[in-house]
């Protein structure tokens, strides 16, 4: 059974797609244009070494490979651990000037907590998104179902008021809660909640806000500076010219 999987994040006109089967891809595209190549980094290869492509669509739907690049895996190896540290002092810093948030004032601020327990999750990925058979069996999301959830009053029942945070932190789950303003005029409307330890112990609530927009930042531009460093200096002129990467604001002047 293929245990392939594949995830996608849209960082302005470019998206970027990360497939995992019998080997490793990272495919780079422009999301705005029809006119340009995909650029595809294939690795985990028995050669022990990343292949770069530029892909375009042919006549009748065929495909043309065009080889600009190898590279060997420790040098990406070698970059990875460079991000990693970077991250790490990254979220160490904003975490110290995240706000650690009070249930008590979160409801005075006008903002109540939506949150689904494990069972309530599965029943709601089943509703928006049941498995179907589709060449293989995937979920894929159904419209009216979301729809029908959204106006149900399974979705009342599942927003509490702020002190619901006590009773989830006492349970010990871990995963990001969504608060959102319902009254008021506090900023921003919609906050991420995470749930960490204080020095003494104690569970405290911080905002993630901002780290989740340093993480997104930082992950973006590593990733394309990182190809910047990799590449041989003529791959790098081609793929900046072909994908237009002028026209993308992370390489604006």
């Amino acid at each position: 059974m293929s245990t392939a999987s594949k995830g996608r994040l849209r960082i302005q006109k470019l998206t970027m797609e990360l497939r995992h089967d019998r080997n490793t891809k990272l495919i780079i595209f422009r999301n705005d244009r029809r006119d340009t190549p995909h650029l595809t980094l294939s690795w985990n290869n028995p050669s022990k070494v990343i292949d770069v492509h530029l892909k375009r669509r042919g006549a009748g739907g065929s495909e043309i490979h065009r080889e600009i690049g190898i590279v060997q895996e420790r040098a990406l190896l070698r970059l990875l651990g460079t991000f990693k540290d970077k991250l790490r002092d990254s979220v160490l810093v904003e975490l110290s000037r995240a706000a650690k948030i009070n249930p008590g004032r979160l409801g005075r601020w006008g903002y109540a907590v939506f949150y689904l327990d494990e069972d309530e999750k599965r029943e709601f990925i089943d509703k928006i998104a049941p498995l179907r058979k589709h060449g293989k069996r995937e979920r894929m999301l159904d419209p009216e179902g979301l729809v029908d959830w959204a106006n149900s009053a399974e979705v009342r029942n599942n927003i509490h008021h702020p002190s619901a945070l006590h009773y989830i932190a006492a349970a010990g789950r871990d995963d990001v809660i969504m608060a959102g303003r319902v009254r008021g005029n506090h900023r921003p409307k919609l906050l991420p909640l995470g749930l960490f330890s204080a020095p003494d112990g104690r569970p405290i609530w911080i905002a993630m806000d901002r780290l989740s927009k340093k993480m997104l930042s930082l992950s973006d531009t590593f990733t394309l500076s990182c190809l910047q460093q990799l590449l041989p200096n003529d791959a790098w002129d081609i793929v900046f010219n072909e994908l237009h990467l002028a026209e993308v604001e992370l390489f604006a002047d």
